[in-house]
C-alpha cells in the first residue's frame, strides 16, 4: 500500500512538472509571436532595424502593452472586490 502511495505522488509530480514545462514553451512561444509582430510594425512604420528610433517604437509598444495588461488588472480587480470598473 505504501508503494502504491508512493508511485502515485512520483506520477503526479512528474505530471505538475510537464505541465510546467509546456506553460514555459507557450510562454516563450507567446513572447516570440509579439516580439515578431512589433518588429513587423515597427519596420512597417519606416523605422530600420538596430537604429535608435527602432528600439524606441519597440519599447513604446511594449509600455503600451503592458498599460493595456494593468488597466485589464485592475478592471478584473475592481469586479472582484464587486465594483465597477470605472468607479475605483
Amino acid at each position: 500500500m505504501f508503494r502504491l502511495v508512493l508511485l502515485l505522488l512520483f506520477c503526479f509530480c512528474l505530471g505538475g512538472c510537464a505541465d510546467q514545462q509546456q506553460s514555459a514553451a507557450q510562454e516563450a512561444a507567446a513572447e516570440a509571436a509579439t516580439a515578431a509582430q512589433d518588429a513587423a510594425e515597427c519596420q512597417s512604420q519606416g523605422f530600420q532595424p538596430n537604429t535608435p528610433h527602432y528600439y524606441q517604437c519597440l519599447n513604446k509598444l511594449a509600455d503600451q502593452r503592458a498599460a493595456a495588461d494593468e488597466n485589464d488588472r485592475a478592471a478584473m480587480a475592481a469586479r472582484l472586490q464587486g465594483r465597477s470598473p470605472m468607479n475605483n
